[in-house]
Parts: structure tokens; C-alpha cells; sequence
């Protein structure tokens, strides 16, 4: 038998400065990071620096993050308690826990039936019974599912149900899971087994973590040892005596004599078993035998062998010294081949391994490495036994005769040409018909629609070969708004392209009907218009290379469609305007914005730039102020769902901060003296010369504001009328569209529809992905109903309180990925 898991965890008690690890061998790792007292850390080696010992060690989450630290900057873990700290958000709770013995006994010996206190927000102390103590479907750790009390039934999140799995019932509403941060053994009342459970022992170690595992004594399991698989008898569960890292252990009984002894360790009897039958075997070493032979008891012996006659999967049993007849591969299976393993039903997946598995008996059968499509319970990560033959996401490999694979029908029943596979027919087989006419966006549908209609997977624009810049951009830019359908309505001019007309066709036939009416749009429609921007335009690579959002609107908008600017800037005293169809945000970086929003930087960079708009735009389009992919300013921006950019338009009508009456000055030098924004510089004549008294604002330089005569005019008549100063009207513009980056990777977040309490959509057109190279990626839609609430004030406290790996997944992205806002006039349906 293999070894145990020799990993040591910890926890770090103090903040240390970490370094993220570059995956590329030819840039040397040096972006520092902070990790925070609560981080869980897992071993690495120790070294010797400067003469005292420094523990190298790795933050447990997936960032590739490690940190050097002294002994006493840190505490080992038992395995037990890494399992129960781990699912805890919140790092200074989970130090909290850490600290409190009694608290963290407590989550190890709880039972289910058990009464306990469940802490909510807004509901501190929810009496009720633990009905489930293990993992979640996701998640790592074990966490605690609550039925609350029935004067509690209402209070909760669920009934029982945590993504899409059922662990126990109540009431709609009357349950709730939760880490162990938020539970507490309920003192008042008797636990259900009996006694306080303050005392520790095996026992309870044993029930925690046989619950979170789901194996059990008597259960029936399989070891895939270096020469196939062997079953056995679960009989005994626990933490050896002398196991220095608390590793959990599994004895045994197999079918077959390939164990040490009869269930005696050392000087204790653990259980018994026959002679040369017994082991003892790591928990995660082990699968339950009906897993494995409910994914396909093909593959499988499904009744105990013996050893000698033992085969790879899918041999099946024979006598002993009876040879086998091994079928036939299909010949034109290779590496990279699209199969289905013939079981009923189907498993589908891509060949990334052919041969002969070490120590194989004969007669030698062919075996195939499968990368599967779906996760699977016997998968591995490409390795089989203790040799890797190949390497994917865990759960995902799979072993098995070639001859037990064909072609997959799903591409074989459609007769591909290697032509097809490269072109059309390797997008799938949901087509997307050309849609002529005009389609209004499907801005009208309320939230069941939504869900129905909008989400899921194959919904938004597919992606293919370095697309996502396009696609976010396109649904961004279409889906939902008609601020850019100028483009798909406006008559060739004599000095347009000759393929004006092909592009715009493309464009809102092939695209922009199809996503508006369908909620889909295959593939093959956005590379058409990749074949016309690589032949229209002067940016190379348009067909295969990745690009950005920018450049692909700079192409469209300007050479191309030639459409007129959006933005039209002026340098203040001078006269010379420039166009533009978005605005990046430069500036110095202010380091008083902890959390800056796009309200705050936007005003920033015209102030320290000097500049006015013009005019109002219908669309209004922001760069985040980062340079390339890699380099941000500020590591969260959150997007201001609305932008008002009354202060930095040119001739617009402003209030003094001071009295409210009509503004005819503003004073760059007084920013931040009156209050944070630009519109706290603006003055009426009485309140300037009042404020600049003030022998700090003596030398200030005020700058008076145009304001058309006219609106002086009717704004004096009506203070004369009603003897106080008329409200002064905000010009506002309203966030439709946010793209983001991650990783050279664009998404998107679109709003469904116009006003506050329109829905949010996240889209990423490579959400998934069909087979391997001649595959297709598979886009999806998903919800962000409470978005709006997360981007509001009320929410800012909260995102400062939460580091970036506590925030829900939508919200980190959008809060730390985002590269370009997009803002619409509400009264201005499209620009020319």
C-alpha cells in the first residue's frame, strides 16, 4: 500500500508579505502580495536564512502565493481542523475559531440531532437541530446544515437543498448551512446522544469525518493499485495512535490476499480479517464500490477475482490460464480523437494518452488516457496507480481498453470533412440563421423570462480561437441597448468602404437579430465579421490573435462604419477639440481612495487633465485606468451605476456649493476644500469673492463658467418669481455594460434593460468547452440579481470589510477585473 498524505497545513497568525509564483519559467516571480492573519498554508520545504530556520510554505486557496515564516508567525493544523476552518470566508473568524478550543472541539464533535445557535446577519441567535454535518457540493471543508426551530421557520435561506443537492427537508426557508464560524453547540438544551460532548476521542473523529467523506463501516470499496483495481470491506475508520499529521486511515479487508496481517497495529486490534487480507489505506485513497460501478460496470470486475487473474478495467473475470480474445481497436483512433466509451449511457471525451499501462498482464490490451467531458467519481488527473500518464483537472481521466471506444456519433453521424472540422460544422449543432429586419433588444422581460429565455449555457455569442474581446464587446454593445444600432441603419455614402454594406449586414443580420431574438449566436456569424475587419482594417491578427475591446471599436467605428464620435473634448482655454469614441481615465494615483468608483476617477482625470466636454454624449464610454493587461492602479474600482457629468461639460448649468443659487465660477485649486467632487469648485459671484477672502484661498485662480444667456436669464425670472434659487437640473448617464479581464480573458456584465431596477446578466462566451481540438466552446448567461445592491453606497462599507477572495465570485470580477464602463444618455436611443 502507498504511503500516507505527508502534506503538513498551518495557519498564519500575523500579516506577512507573500510572493505570487509566475507560471512562466521565463519571468522571474516578483509581485509581492499581503496575506492576512487566518491565510491556511500547506508545507513546502524549510531552509536555512541567515542562520535561522524559515518555513517555505503556500497559501492552501489557488493562488499560487508563497510566504516565508518563522515558527512562531505560524501553528500547525490537524487535519480536522484545516477541514473545519477551511470553509470560514472570513479570516478573523476563522482566527477567532482557531484560538477558542472549546469552539473548535465543538465542531468536531457535534452530531447530527444535536441542538445549536446559527448566527445570520440581521439574526444573531437562531435556535435549532443540525440535520447534516459533512461537505458541499463545491466546496471545500465541512460545514453544518441547520433546520431552524419552528419559531425560526421563515428565517432561513432554503429547505434543505444547497446547489441543486438535497442533504436533508424542511420548510420552505427554515434552513440554513453554515461554517462552523456561525454555530454554536445550544448549552440549554441536551444534546441528542447523550452527555455535553465536551470530551474528544476517536469516536467523534471518526463519525466527522466519515460523514464528510460518506464512507462508512461495512461500505464496500475499491483500491486501484498499480495492477487494477481490488474491493474490499470497509472495517474500520479512524486516526492511528502514533499518525504525527492526524491523517485519517481506512482498514480494509480486500477480497483478494494482497494485504499485511489480520486487523492488528502494532499492539492494538483495529478489527479483524483474514490472514494477508488486512490494510490500512488513506481515506482519500479509496472509492466506494458503487460509485465506480454505477459510472460504468464495464470497466470494472463487478465480483471479487483473484489476484492472479486480475485485469485492467474492463477485462472482466476469466478463469485462471483461459485466455482472453481481445477485440479490436478502430484503427483510426489516435491521440486527440473524439470518443464515446460504449457503456449505457455514453461517456464522451478526448484521447490524451495511447498505450500500455506498467506491470500490464497479458494478454496485453491497448489502453486509452481519456480526458472525459464531465467529472466522473473514478476519475483521476491522468494518473493511473502511482504513474502519470497524462495530466488534466482532477476527476476528470479516465482508463480504459481502446477497444471499448469508437468515434463519437455525435460528430461521426454529421460526416465531417477535415474541412468542416476546421470551419463550420466544429461550432456545434445549435445553428443561428441569418435574421433580416429590425429587432428591438428584449429589454421588456421580467425575471422569470429572464431565467428562462436569457441564462443558461449556449445563450449570448460563442466564442472560438482568441474571440472573448469581440464577443463581450458585441453583446455589450447590442444585446440590450440600441445606443450603438446607428451603425446597422445608416445609408452608404459615397465615401464609404465598397463592403460597407456586407459588414453592416453581418453585423446586424447575422449578430445582432439573431442574439436580440434567439439569445444566441453561433460561431461561425462572428468569424465572418472577423474575415471582414481582417481585410478592411490595418490592425494584423484579427482572424487568430487575441486583441481589445479598443482596438476592435476603434476599427469598427472609425475606419470602417465611419460612424461620428462620441465624445468631442476640449482643453480648457483652448480651442482646439479633439474626437473620441471613449475616454481613458489618466490621472495621478490619489492615495486617499481606498475604494475608488468610476464617479470619483472620472471627475479626477478631467480635473488633473485640464479638459471639458463639449457636449452631452448618448454614450459614454470609460477605460479603467491600467496599462496592458497585468498593471492596475487600483486594485478594486467599483463601477458607479450612474456617472453625472454636469461638472466636466462644458457651458452646462451648475449650482454653488455654498448658497445653491446659478454658478459663474469654478476654482480647480479649492477641490476637496468644500467637499469631495467637482461640484464642490463651483461658486456664484457673491460666494467666490466671500470664499477666496480666506487668506489660504488668496492666491486661487477661479475660472469663470460659460453659461448660455438664455438659461441666465429664464433662471433669474424664476428666482424673481418665486423669491428662491430654482433647482438646478443634473445631467446623469446610466451604466448598461461593464467589460472585464482576467487573465487575457474578456467577460462581460450586461444590464437587462433600462432604470434602477433592471436585472444583471454575466456573460462569458468561453464558459465551457465540447472536446478537445476539434471541439467547440460553449458561452453562458448567468443572473446577478442583487449586482445593483453590491455597486450601491450602502454595500461600500461592506466590500471594504471583505478581501477579494471572500467577495461572491460575480463581484470580485467585477470589482477587480474591470477594464471598460459603458454609460448611455436614457434619452438619447442611438448615436449617428
Amino acid at each position: 500500500m502507498s504511503g500516507q498524505d505527508q502534506d503538513v497545513y498551518y495557519i498564519l497568525l500575523v500579516r506577512k508579505i507573500g510572493r505570487k509564483k509566475e507560471r512562466s519559467i521565463l519571468r522571474p516571480s516578483n509581485s509581492e502580495v499581503e496575506v492576512l492573519p487566518g491565510s491556511l498554508l500547506v508545507h513546502i520545504e524549510e531552509i536555512n536564512k541567515h542562520g535561522q530556520l524559515v518555513w517555505i510554505l503556500e497559501l492552501l486557496e489557488p493562488d499560487s502565493t508563497e510566504v516565508e515564516c518563522c515558527l512562531d508567525e505560524i501553528q500547525q493544523l490537524k487535519h480536522q481542523e484545516r477541514y473545519l476552518l477551511q470553509p470560514i470566508p472570513v479570516l478573523s473568524e476563522r482566527v477567532t475559531v482557531f484560538h477558542d478550543k472549546t469552539w473548535l472541539n465543538e465542531g468536531v464533535t457535534l452530531s447530527v440531532g444535536d441542538p445549536v445557535i446559527v448566527s445570520l446577519k440581521g439574526n444573531p441567535d437562531l435556535a435549532g437541530i443540525l440535520r447534516y454535518k459533512g461537505g458541499l457540493k463545491d466546496n471545500t471543508g465541512i460545514q453544518f446544515g441547520v433546520e431552524l426551530s419552528r419559531e425560526n421557520r421563515g428565517k432561513g435561506t432554503c429547505d434543505g437543498v444547497f446547489r441543486k443537492k438535497r442533504y436533508f427537508t424542511t420548510d420552505l426557508n427554515s434552513a440554513v448551512f453554515v461554517p462552523l464560524s456561525k454555530i454554536r453547540r445550544d448549552l440549554t438544551k441536551p444534546a441528542s446522544h447523550g452527555g455535553t460532548g465536551g470530551a474528544t476521542g476517536f469516536t467523534n473523529e471518526q463519525q466527522t469525518f466519515s460523514e464528510y467523506l460518506d464512507l462508512r463501516e461495512k461500505d464496500r470499496v475499491v483500491w486501484m493499485s498499480d495492477s487494477g483495481p481490488e474491493y474490499g470491506v470497509v472495517k474500520w475508520i479512524g486516526i492511528l495512535p502514533d499518525s504525527r499529521h492526524k491523517e485519517v486511515t481506512v482498514g480494509v479487508e480486500f477480497d483478494n490476499p494482497v494485504g499485511s496481517g489480520t486487523g492488528k497495529y502494532k499492539n492494538s486490534r483495529l478489527f479483524y480479517a483474514k490472514p494477508q487480507h488486512a490494510s490500512l489505506v488513506p481515506i482519500m485513497g479509496l472509492m466506494k464500490a458503487d460509485d465506480v460501478t454505477a459510472m460504468s460496470t464495464e470497466f470494472l470486475p463487478s465480483e471479487p477475482v483473484k489476484r492472479e487473474s486480475l485485469e485492467q478495467p474492463g477485462s472482466g473475470g476469466r478463469k485462471r490460464g483461459q485466455e482472453s480474445i481481445v477485440p479490436n481497436a478502430d484503427p483510426d483512433l489516435e491521440v486527440g480523437s473524439l470518443v464515446e466509451v460504449m457503456n449505457n449511457p455514453p461517456l464522451y471525451g478526448v484521447i490524451k494518452w495511447t498505450g500500455f499501462l506498467p506491470d500490464q498482464k497479458k494478454p496485453l490490451k491497448k489502453i486509452a488516457g481519456l480526458e472525459m467531458e464531465e467529472e466522473i467519481s473514478a476519475g483521476t488527473d491522468g494518473t493511473f496507480g502511482q504513474y502519470r500518464m497524462f495530466t488534466c483537472a482532477p476527476r476528470k481521466a479516465f482508463f480504459v481498453p481502446l477497444y471499448k471506444c469508437r468515434k463519437d456519433k455525435r460528430f461521426v453521424e454529421s460526416k465531417m470533412s477535415l474541412e468542416d472540422a476546421l470551419g463550420k460544422n466544429n461550432f456545434g449543432a445549435m445553428e443561428t440563421p441569418d435574421v433580416p429586419g429590425n429587432i428591438s433588444p428584449p429589454d421588456s422581460l421580467d425575471l422569470l423570462d429572464i431565467r428562462r429565455k436569457v441564462c443558461g449555457k449556449e445563450k449570448g455569442i460563442q466564442g472560438h480561437h482568441n474571440s472573448c474581446y469581440l464577443d463581450a464587446t458585441l453583446l455589450a454593445m447590442f444585446y440590450f441597448t440600441t445606443v450603438f444600432d446607428g451603425i446597422l441603419y445608416r445609408p452608404k455614402r459615397s465615401d464609404d468602404l465598397q463592403e460597407y454594406e456586407e459588414v453592416k449586414q453581418v453585423i446586424k443580420e447575422g449578430i445582432v437579430n439573431p442574439l436580440r431574438r434567439y439569445h444566441y449566436v453561433r460561431a461561425d456569424k462572428v468569424m465572418r465579421l472577423r474575415q471582414l475587419l481582417h481585410k478592411l482594417g490595418n490592425i494584423p491578427g484579427m482572424m487568430s490573435e487575441e486583441k481589445d475591446p479598443e482596438e476592435f471599436m476603434g476599427l469598427l467605428l472609425n475606419q470602417i462604419t465611419k460612424a461620428d464620435p462620441l465624445l468631442h473634448i476640449r482643453s480648457e482655454g483652448g480651442q482646439e477639440v479633439q474626437h473620441s469614441f471613449l475616454y481613458q481615465l489618466i490621472m495621478e494615483k490619489d492615495e486617499r481612495l481606498v475604494l475608488p468608483t468610476t464617479q470619483q476617477l472620472f471627475e479626477l482625470s478631467f480635473l488633473q487633465m485640464g479638459v471639458k466636454l463639449q457636449e452631452r454624449p448618448s454614450c459614454l464610454i470609460i477605460q479603467m485606468p491600467r496599462f496592458g493587461k497585468d498593471y492596475k492602479m487600483y486594485n478594486r474600482i467599483v463601477p458607479s451605476l450612474e456617472l453625472d457629468i454636469s461638472d466636466v461639460l462644458d457651458c452646462a448649468p451648475r449650482e454653488c456649493i455654498i448658497c445653491g443659487d446659478l454658478a459663474m465660477f469654478e476654482c480647480k485649486d479649492c477641490y476637496n476644500t468644500h467637499g469631495a467632487g467637482l461640484n464642490t469648485i463651483a461658486f456664484c459671484e457673491g460666494c467666490k469673492q466671500m470664499s477666496h477672502m480666506h487668506k489660504l484661498r488668496q492666491h486661487h485662480k477661479p475660472r469663470q463658467i460659460s453659461v448660455p444667456q438664455e438659461y441666465r436669464e429664464r433662471h433669474q425670472h424664476q428666482k424673481n418669481v418665486t423669491g428662491q434659487n430654482p433647482s438646478i437640473p443634473r445631467e446623469k448617464m446610466e451604466l448598461f455594460a461593464v467589460v472585464c479581464i482576467q487573465t487575457s480573458h474578456y467577460v462581460s456584465f450586461v444590464k437587462c434593460g433600462k432604470g434602477k431596477s433592471a436585472p444583471w446578466l454575466f456573460f462569458d462566451s468561453m464558459a465551457d468547452r465540447m472536446g478537445e481540438q476539434s471541439g467547440y466552446n460553449i458561452p453562458e448567461v448567468k443572473l446577478c440579481q442583487d449586482l445593483s445592491q453590491w455597486l450601491s453606497d450602502d454595500y461600500q462599507s461592506e466590500i471594504m470589510r471583505q478581501d477579494d477572495k471572500d467577495l461572491p465570485e460575480h463581484m470580485r470580477r467585477l470589482l477587480c477585473d474591470a477594464y471598460m464602463c459603458m454609460y448611455q444618455n436614457p434619452e438619447v436611443s442611438m448615436f449617428k
